[in-house]
């Protein structure tokens, strides 16, 4: 079994968000960005080796984020600045909060 750890980042301001994986919903909480670390919420999911579909959707902006997990896979996602797209990036390790 692999995980994909996925990370809810900056951007969030009492937003409703909902994540699915693969179509199965993992997460639909209300959030916000605690700004002193950059971090809202974090999530673990177990997946099967192989590619993934994450859905966010948050503030009436929605996207589609199509991974790769072999092992351990760390997903960020957040809201641009102007709150109207999700931006993402993709790592091995754990990212960094404060």
């Amino acid at each position: 079994m692999a995980v994909l750890h996925i990370a809810l980042e900056s951007g969030f301001s009492g937003d409703e968000v909902v994540v699915a994986v693969d179509g199965k919903e993992v997460l639909r909480e209300t959030l916000s960005t605690r700004m002193q670390i950059g971090l809202a919420e974090e999530v673990h999911v177990p997946v099967d080796p192989g590619r993934h579909t994450v859905s966010v959707s948050a503030r009436g902006t929605a996207a589609e984020v199509e991974v790769q997990v072999d092992d351990e896979l760390h997903l960020g996602l957040s809201l641009s600045r102007s709150g109207d797209a999700i931006e993402h990036r993709v790592g091995p390790k754990p990212f960094g909060y404060l």
